[in-house]
């Protein structure tokens, strides 16, 4: 399999990541982006076609995108297909549960933590997301945070249609937090880069508290192998030949 390496050519953060596939003799390839004319997502649409055969059906082959910057958090986020309740035109009978078995390959993962999205214009006690997260997480400990609710303000489809950059779209969110009567009060705690850095908070405070049972692995790994050798014995002495 080739790894697909998206980035630009030129910058040292790519060069690192293709230095390291070298040393460990794995086949890759670069796809140049060029970020500024927005050539990340064309080359993700594409890369989708390729693997489905620009049909509507889903892959289970990951497309794997690594953004390094100093303006984003410290994070790495899975975007799952949205569960659905019927298949469209185009689509395979079982896609309502080829979707739901993938997602669950995810989040059942005890490292794992879930972010259920739904739209606000549905009921929260009928998301599909909610209830899926519970099954497989009754305690809550992989999607409660310390503020369990985060409200978003996504571009419309009409903004996706007119390529409305994320810069400005992200701007026009804070806006309509800061000015709405009914949100205005909870503005601080709204917003897509509220969830970021909360999510990426969230995350350390997972990873501290999981370094005890990593080490305690770790360690186990070691003594296995460690007897493992001893049963083995010492090593043969190399024959340096008989001299007469």
């Amino acid at each position: 399999m080739t790894i697909k390496v998206h980035g630009m050519a030129l910058a040292t953060c790519n060069a690192r990541v293709l230095l390291c596939l070298a040393e460990k003799g794995l086949d890759y390839e670069l796809v140049p982006v060029d970020v500024a004319a927005a050539q990340v997502r064309k080359e993700i649409s594409d890369e989708t076609d390729r693997v489905t055969g620009k049909t509507k059906q889903i892959s289970p082959i990951p497309i794997h995108l690594s953004i390094y910057s100093p303006n984003v958090v410290n994070l790495t986020l899975i975007d799952l297909p949205g569960l659905t309740k019927v298949a469209v035109e185009g689509q395979a009978e079982t896609i309502v549960q080829d979707i739901e078995n993938m997602v669950r390959s995810y989040v059942e993962k005890p490292n794992s933590i879930i972010l259920a999205i739904s739209p606000a214009n549905q009921d929260i006690v009928t998301s599909d997301a909610i209830k899926l997260a519970r099954e497989v997480d009754p305690t809550g400990r992989s999607y409660r945070l310390q503020h369990p609710w985060v409200g978003i303000a996504n571009r419309s489809q009409a903004d996706i249609n007119r390529n409305v950059d994320m810069i400005v779209a992200r701007r026009k969110e804070r806006e309509y937090f800061a000015t709405s009567p009914d949100y205005g009060h909870l503005a601080s705690n709204m917003g897509s880069e509220y969830l970021a850095k909360l999510l990426s908070k969230h995350l350390e405070s997972v990873i501290r508290a999981r370094i005890p049972s990593i080490t305690s692995l770790i360690n186990k790994s070691v003594e296995e192998l460690e007897s493992e050798m001893d049963h083995l014995g010492q090593p043969m002495a190399v024959d340096a030949g008989v001299s007469s």
